[in-house]
């Protein structure tokens, strides 16, 4: 079909006849594009960065926990699926939990609503784990994204830790025998 054929199509007839729905439809799409590039991408790059920093240290953690399974990074496991596995009443990962929780929570909100905020309200979880660590040194506790970055250095720091605690006193077999061995250096009777 050539372009004069194609102008006298009824498709085309119909386009020019809706040139102003188009134009205007066109107008709002750019509107909308627009509000895009409005997001502050600082804030939003640093809350993937922190996601992506804790979720590299979650996997080094699951890994020495248990050190049989795949390496957990090599997985298809979502972000909230390696946090149910590490969620065991008997480990020290329960301090940090309600905060990673939470982290996920913001990182997924901010990801796909672009009205999304961060309010003082969903930083509750992340600050009551953090407000120690401020109090002890004297700091003021920070407030939004300034407060996720504490959270996740703090977080990815202990994970990392554990990780090593793991790996060096329970003799490469996970988080079971570091927790025996746990028991049996503090002489903590077993249950049961």
């Amino acid at each position: 079909m050539d372009k004069d054929e194609f102008l006298k199509s009824k498709y085309a007839q119909q386009l020019l006849a809706d040139a102003d729905k188009q134009e205007a439809e066109l107008k709002e799409f750019n509107a909308s594009w627009q509000s895009f590039w409005k997001r502050n991408a600082s804030d939003l790059g640093a809350i993937l960065i922190c996601h992506l920093a804790v979720e590299h240290y979650l996997d080094e953690w699951l890994t020495a926990a248990n050190p049989a399974t795949k390496p957990i990074g090599e997985t298809k496991l979502t972000f909230a699926q390696k946090l149910e596995l590490a969620d065991n009443a008997d480990n020290f990962i329960q301090i940090l939990m309600p905060g990673l929780k939470q982290l996920n929570r913001i990182r997924n909100q901010l990801a796909h609503d672009m009205e999304a905020q961060i309010s003082d309200d969903k930083l509750k979880p992340i600050r009551s784990i953090v407000w120690w660590w401020h109090q002890s040194s004297g700091k003021p506790c920070k407030e939004g994204v300034p407060l996720v970055k504490d959270f996740a250095l703090m977080a990815s720091g202990f994970l990392s830790l554990h990780a090593n605690s793991i790996r060096r006193y329970g003799g490469g077999l996970g988080l079971v025998a570091y927790q025996k061995w746990l028991r049996d250096a503090v002489g903590k009777k077993q249950k049961g």
